[in-house]
């Protein structure tokens, strides 16, 4: 296993990482593209992280592995850290993906998801000299660099890569706590047993990490997706659980973004399909189809991509609300911090962008549907910024007039300035869309309608420096 490390210092390479790295890529755009040795099927998520490479890194982008794990640096330290799940050429889906400096990005790379690390460049450097093929090296490291083995080895041990790097699926029994937890938006857990002693399944919340998947299990269903938002922090038993006088006081908390399952799956229908997964310790399920008396519990891959195929669309459709969630929640990471005199407003805007609860509610009383596919169902859309948010101001960012309900495929075009929408309510398609794209995605208004002079004021933002 090698450690892989990519530049998104100059503006280019920022872009690049805001577009396809941050902002992820949908399954729909690569699927076209992939080649004989990846088949749609082992990629199952609605969006990835991709990142490309020139002609240039040819005979480096050869020794690139699967579950090799890539870095990415800025500003003097590496901040962002992932899986590589893919690789393979595709010089077209280059093209489409990235056109704005003259360059092929012929070598592309699939993340499942980047997590938060937090590396300086000189120790970098300083393992790469001891460890690695580059003795004297003493520059600042420019440009894609792939450290040897030993040197990745101490990598990924010294900065415990390999867990950081890698999502992890969680399945926790919330018997007692079910509407309390979904309602609250979090999982709570006493950090100690009432006697004392350490318990795993509590233990195992100090594992959870921001972008995790969680199984939320409720009277013999699978009834909820989640994805973490945060790390364990102490917390008290929080005030609607404190009936529960069988759990200490002092805990752990992590706050989740939960989607209920448009049909909850009733586990013990799938029992013998989820057997010869379950593991001999620590497992969630007992083989009658029982869950075990536990709260949490950490599943490996073979169970995790049992329980996605039982889930089915369903599994799709919640991770793509669940991913822009945890896109708006994170948006401060790449650089739009605000100020230090705006922290409590930065904190604030973070709680109440958490599931676009607010931004999302505001849009929705101005917007009824997406204007491209007319779809009105509230939970497969997603509320987008006309001006984005890193370019807005306090006020702008939850302002309901600055949004829009779009389909997931539409606010990916729009946010890339592949689309526009004129005052009167026609949509602008930019001529660098590829023609299939328009035509396979349907790319006509479902209901021209003109917008709001309110919404008009940001909409000429979003044609004057967002549209292509």
């Amino acid at each position: 296993m090698k450690v892989h490390a990519f530049p998104a210092s100059n503006k280019i390479a920022q872009k690049h990482f805001r577009d396809t790295i941050h902002s992820k890529v949908p399954l729909k755009l690569i699927e076209p593209f992939l080649n004989d040795n990846l088949s749609s099927a082992s990629l199952r998520l609605p969006s990835y992280s991709v990142w490309g490479l020139t002609d240039s890194h040819k005979s480096k982008f050869k020794e690139i592995a699967k579950n090799d794990i890539g870095i990415f640096y800025q500003d003097g330290r590496f901040f962002k850290s992932g899986n590589i799940l893919a690789t393979f050429q595709s010089a077209e889906l280059g093209k489409k993906l990235w056109f704005d400096d003259n360059k092929l990005y012929t070598y592309i790379i699939v993340f499942e998801e980047l997590f938060d690390i937090s590396i300086n460049i000189e120790d970098f450097n300083l393992i790469n000299n001891i460890y690695g093929d580059v003795a004297e090296y003493k520059r600042p490291l420019l440009g894609y660099f792939a450290s040897n083995e030993e040197a990745s080895g101490e990598l990924i041990s010294q900065y415990n890569l390999l867990n950081l790097s890698t999502r992890n699926y969680w399945w926790v029994n919330q018997k007692q706590t079910y509407k309390q937890e979904i309602h609250g938006g979090y999982m709570w857990s006493p950090k100690l047993n009432k006697d004392g002693s350490r318990s795993q399944f509590y233990d195992y919340m100090t594992e959870v990490k921001p972008g995790d998947f969680i199984f939320s299990y409720y009277n013999g269903k699978l009834q909820q997706l989640g994805v973490a938002i945060s790390n364990a922090v102490d917390a008290n038993k929080p005030t609607e659980l404190e009936d529960k006088a069988e759990w200490n006081t002092s805990g752990w908390l992590v706050n989740v973004e939960y989607t209920e399952l448009d049909e909850p799956r009733i586990i013990k229908t799938y029992i013998e399909r989820i057997k010869p997964s379950l593991p001999e310790k620590y497992s969630p399920l007992k083989f009658d189809g029982n869950a075990n008396q536990a709260y949490l519990f950490k599943i490996n891959k073979s169970l995790s991509d049992i329980l996605i195929d039982i889930v089915g669309e369903d599994f799709q459709t919640a991770v793509e609300f669940l991913e822009d969630i945890q896109e708006s929640v994170n948006q401060d990471d790449i650089d739009f911090n605000l100020d230090e005199n705006t922290k409590t407003s930065s904190k604030q805007i973070t709680q109440t962008r958490k599931g676009q609860g607010v931004f999302k509610r505001n849009v929705s009383r101005i917007e009824s549907k997406c204007r491209v596919t007319g779809i009105s169902n509230i939970k497969h859309l997603i509320a987008s910024h006309i001006k984005p948010w890193k370019y807005s101001d306090n006020k702008e960012r939850l302002d309901g007039y600055n949004g829009l309900l779009l389909s997931p495929h539409v606010d990916h075009l729009f946010d890339r300035g592949f689309i526009s929408f004129k005052d009167s309510g026609e949509l602008l398609i930019s001529n660098y869309l590829d023609d299939e794209i328009k035509k396979k995605w349907q790319l006509e208004v479902y209901l021209i309608h003109p917008f709001s002079q309110k919404q008009c004021k940001y909409l000429k933002y979003h044609r004057d420096n967002i549209f292509k």
